[in-house]
């Protein structure tokens, strides 16, 4: 319990608002279409002047507390995950690209994922990415 008390305020920030967006996106999911969802996040990716900052250090804990953070919200599957972790970091100027794949499970039933690259490299859903093959892309947002 220390441990947690003894973390940073801005780190407390960073978790408040990964926490935010993916419980607004998990939401949003339930009760929109994709598509509706997705342009929404990336209007909300954009780069804004209070958000931005080049810190790789910052962008590494937000991809480190996505998936943390995710455990906590029932239903935050990859989709969502992927999607705020676009926000976060497209907030600061990363340009990502959200990924989609589809494939078959072990049991060859239909299976779906969603992970999210920056600069050629998964950053969030690296599962069993091989499985699946992936659908065309969704568009890089803007920034560095």
């Amino acid at each position: 319990m220390s441990k947690l008390r003894s973390r940073p305020l801005a780190e407390w920030q960073l978790i408040g608002r990964t926490l935010g967006w993916l419980v607004l996106l998990r939401s949003l999911l339930w009760v929109r279409p994709f598509p509706v969802v997705q342009r929404r996040a990336d209007a909300w990716a954009q780069p804004g002047t209070t958000d931005l900052r080049d810190d790789a250090a910052q962008a590494a804990q937000l991809i480190r507390f996505v998936p943390t953070v995710g455990r906590l919200i029932p239903g935050a599957s990859c989709l969502t995950q992927a999607l705020a972790a676009r926000i976060l970091l497209g907030r600061r100027g990363y340009v990502t690209e959200l990924r989609l794949g589809v494939g078959r499970d072990a049991a060859g039933r239909f299976a779906a994922h969603a992970w999210l690259e920056r600069d050629g490299r998964i950053t969030i859903g690296a599962a069993p990415v091989a499985q699946f093959t992936p659908l065309p892309t969704f568009g890089a947002n803007t920034g560095r």
